[in-house]
């Protein structure tokens, strides 16, 4: 696909000067740290069943240090993150909710959705709520800033590290905010910011390309960070800016971005 529109930050141009194939992981890097790569929140490569493998693998292992790679992550579904939030949590923390954009088009979309799920009831009475208001106007599900808490917090990781790319976005971006909200032992570190690409979210195939070369999306939702603290435009910069040359392979390896990452933890 053509990035001639894009600014010149969300040109991605990475995978052009090494072989860049992100594939999950889950292994020692040495003894006091352990890598999670975590490619993609679309539930299928990784699918939920390995997650929860890796953090039970991660557990086992001893290590007090936990390394989670999201390079390459450009989303999915935000359910797939979240037995790393878990894992990370260390405070109650807020998140924005999304407004949904109430047209027939969008409902249409909203209503398959809920009928290919098995029309749960989190789903209907969201429906239930739009068919209630307005054509053309904005549903807020829930409350504009909601609270991330959880029971428990785990003992480890004592530290832990998100390695992150410009190519990280949607979904992959939602977890690094809920995770920036209430986890205080994380540090993210990257060469680029994320992509920025979540302002505006669930996106619906609205038309084919006359070229036959892609489809069309829109939004349905858009963020109530905006129209203030949008990240679209900056993305989500790390903590800690790597210094290293791109590594020339990135699949189901243990990179040098990996083992700088975890040195600079267990320092």
């Amino acid at each position: 696909m053509s990035q001639q529109y894009l600014p010149a930050r969300k040109q991605l141009t990475d995978h052009l000067s090494m072989d860049y194939k992100p594939k999950k992981l889950a292994c020692k890097v040495t003894d006091k740290t352990f890598l999670i790569r975590f490619p993609s929140c679309g539930g299928n490569d990784p699918n939920m069943e390995w997650i929860e493998e890796s953090i039970e693998l991660y557990q086992q292992s001893g290590c007090a240090n936990l390394i989670i790679d999201l390079r390459g992550n450009s989303g999915g579904q935000d359910q797939f993150y979240e037995p790393y939030l878990k894992l990370l949590y260390d405070h109650p923390g807020l998140t924005e909710g999304v407004e949904f954009l109430n047209t027939v088009a969008n409902r249409n979309a909203f209503e398959q959705l809920s009928q290919m799920n098995g029309n749960p009831e989190w789903l209907e009475s969201r429906l239930e709520k739009c068919r209630e208001s307005a054509n053309g106007s904005f549903v807020l599900f829930g409350d504009s800033l909601t609270t991330i808490e959880y029971d428990s917090i785990y003992e480890k990781p004592i530290k832990a590290a998100i390695i992150i790319d410009k190519y990280v976005m949607s979904s992959g971006e939602q977890m690094l905010l809920e995770i920036q909200a209430t986890s205080d032992r994380t540090i993210i570190y990257g060469r680029d910011n994320t992509m920025g690409c979540l302002d505006f979210s669930n996106v619906r195939p609205a038309a084919e390309l006359p070229n036959g070369k892609g489809t069309l999306a829109v939004p349905t939702t858009r963020s109530c960070r905006l129209p203030n603290n949008g990240i679209d435009e900056t993305g989500i910069q790390p903590d800690v800016r790597i210094t290293l040359p791109l590594p020339e392979l990135l699949s189901d390896n243990v990179d040098d971005w990996v083992i700088w990452v975890a040195a600079d933890l267990e320092n």
